[in-house]
């Protein structure tokens, strides 16, 4: 149901997840139950049927209540051994196991940059109980589990660690460090993403070294187009709307480097994009970050638009240093990739149908 293709992250995993899940062998049939905007989608990379539902992936209302009720006549005609709720939200009581897939704890933990604070108290409500009526729990990140196990009360053992994979599943063979202006940033426009501490960032920066920023993800009215305007930096930054992945792929080919500037995430797919491509990384200094990258990226503190921007100046005038963590970035990217993320959740699949035959 969450499906809608301008989503990010949420979009990312379902689409990459059961298109590489197709490459392999199973004994199962699979059915998805999507959002009317799915339905003018190119949806071919889903290995199955489809049942389109009337109510909307974009609106977080329409989208809880479909995963809660639109489930129920489904699951009465196709009588499915399993469910899998792949975007944070699931069924509340059923017979049937349910793998429950939630990205991230934001709604727990950082509340107060949730996209609608209005939402937090029924978004904590519906998560706790689907999480209780969950067979298994999986979410992209040991920092995200360690969170989610306080939040919702499970035990850690019904919770599992299924990291995703980046764009390029063909790792590159070489640094890309180059002479190009251009840093480039990315993702929705929601406060957790700290836009507007960057952009401080980049307006302590002296206008004779400040460098070019493109920053994707917009959808219009973009609300990063007054903060711009706000500082004078017209002339530095561009923001850009949502673009596909092959395209945003190219953009960080030809960037200096990747900024990740989030105060919280629950994994990071432009981090492991950025090592998979050879790109140097400034990214905000979070337990998820450090867990994904280790030592391959530039560090900063989120809350100092301070921090952000010394990390800028001393990834432009370290090369040689900048060089030695893509390096290693290159080498940590190798751990990340969509065919081990599905293989993952086909054993869980198959564990699910041998208990299903019991």
């Amino acid at each position: 149901m969450s499906y809608t293709g301008n989503k990010g992250g949420t979009d990312v995993y379902a689409r990459n997840l059961y298109s590489k899940l197709s490459t392999f062998e199973f004994e199962f049939e699979l059915h998805a139950l999507a959002s009317k905007e799915a339905l003018n989608l190119d949806m071919s990379w889903f290995p199955g049927s489809i049942t389109y539902s009337r109510l909307s992936g974009d609106s977080k209302i329409q989208w809880a209540l479909a995963e809660i009720f639109s489930l129920i006549p489904v699951i009465r005609r196709k009588k499915p051994f399993l469910i899998h709720s792949p975007a944070n939200f699931g069924p509340l009581f059923t017979k049937v196991p349910v793998i429950l897939t939630i990205h991230d704890a934001l709604y727990w933990t950082h509340p107060q940059l949730s996209p609608n604070r209005m939402l937090v108290p029924g978004v904590r409500l519906l998560q706790k109980l689907a999480s209780r009526n969950a067979w298994k729990i999986i979410t992209d990140s040991n920092a995200s589990k360690t969170e989610l196990i306080e939040s919702l009360q499970v035990s850690p053992e019904k919770i599992l660690v299924i990291y995703l994979g980046g764009s390029n599943d063909t790792l590159r063979e070489d640094i890309n460090i180059n002479n190009y202006s251009y840093f480039i940033a990315g993702g929705n426009r929601f406060k957790h993403k700290n836009w507007e501490g960057l952009l401080q960032a980049f307006n302590l920066l002296d206008s004779a070294v400040r460098p070019k920023l493109i920053i994707t993800g917009g959808r219009p009215p973009d609300p990063l187009i007054e903060i711009i305007k706000k500082y004078n930096l017209q002339d530095y930054i561009e923001s850009v709307k949502w673009i596909p992945e092959f395209e945003k792929e190219k953009l960080y080919l030809r960037a200096r480097a990747v900024i990740v500037p989030s105060f919280v995430e629950g994994f990071s797919l432009p981090v492991v994009q950025a090592m998979q491509d050879g790109v140097p990384l400034i990214i905000s200094d979070i337990p998820v970050h450090r867990e994904i990258a280790e030592d391959a990226a530039y560090y900063f503190n989120p809350e100092s638009p301070k921090s952000i921007a010394d990390a800028i100046i001393e990834i432009m005038n370290n090369p040689n240093k900048t060089y030695e963590r893509a390096k290693l970035g290159l080498a940590r990217g190798c751990n990340f990739n969509w065919e081990k993320c599905a293989k993952s959740m086909l054993i869980l699949i198959n564990e699910a149908l041998l208990l299903n035959k019991k």
